[in-house]
């Protein structure tokens, strides 16, 4: 009966062995560390307040009247039209359309015009360099025999926005003389708002060339412009 008394304790002693083990490498594998959920390390950025202000004024489709300023002056300091559809001034109208894009990194503004000129259409693209500390864009139009001025957005434009209003600024050579376009989007509110252009020499005043009045078109609501 020993012989046998002592194998049973011994059988149970290494029993009583492995399941301790076994216990011990099952609290290693689910420990507090491996029960814990794995949280992403990197968080996503976001867009710079000024981006994100810029789209908070101006999303949304608007409906567009223009008024073309009369171009026929005495005075030769005053840039005279290039084109004679608009030199007497006359009126216009249209739709557009601001959207933001994944994300809010980038503002598009979409274009269908009806002027004195004829019908054209435009996409602006701008964004925030981060590396500047300034928006940057670009403008895709119809009657651009390239569509995009890539050569403009890197070296003559210049887009400023204070919360108020937006300052475009394009730079350009006519007749051997450096010029300048602006427009400024000003009076926004969350209905309306007001876009002037004027037009000049980089050196001296500039002259406005047209006003246009935008109301924000409600959703389900047809463009009334025309």
């Amino acid at each position: 009966m020993k012989p046998l008394l002592l194998f049973l304790l011994l059988l149970s002693a290494t029993c009583v062995s492995i399941t301790q083990a076994g216990a011990q490498e099952a609290t290693k594998s689910t420990g507090p560390s491996s029960m814990q959920p794995t949280k992403l390390q990197s968080v996503r950025p976001r867009p710079a307040p000024e981006m994100r202000s810029l789209i908070k004024a101006l999303s949304g489709k608007w409906s567009i009247s223009e008024k073309f300023e009369s171009t026929h002056s005495a005075n030769p300091d005053v840039p005279q039209a290039s084109d004679e559809a608009t030199s007497n001034g006359g009126k216009g109208y249209g739709e557009e359309l601001w959207r933001s894009g994944p994300g809010g990194f980038t503002f598009m503004e979409e274009e269908d015009n009806h002027s004195p000129l004829g019908e054209f259409f435009l996409v602006g693209f701008m964004w925030w360099d981060s590396t500047t500390k300034s928006f940057r864009g670009m403008d895709c139009t119809s009657g651009n025999p390239h569509g995009c001025d890539v050569q403009g957005s890197l070296k003559g434009v210049s887009l400023k926005w204070d919360g108020k209003q937006l300052v475009v600024d394009m730079n350009f050579i006519e007749n051997g003389k450096k010029m300048v376009w602006e427009e400024v989007f000003f009076d926004i509110t969350p209905t309306s708002f007001t876009q002037t252009a004027d037009i000049g020499e980089a050196v001296g005043p500039l002259n406005r060339r047209m006003t246009i009045h935008a109301i924000r078109i409600a959703e389900g609501d047809k463009d009334s412009s025309n």
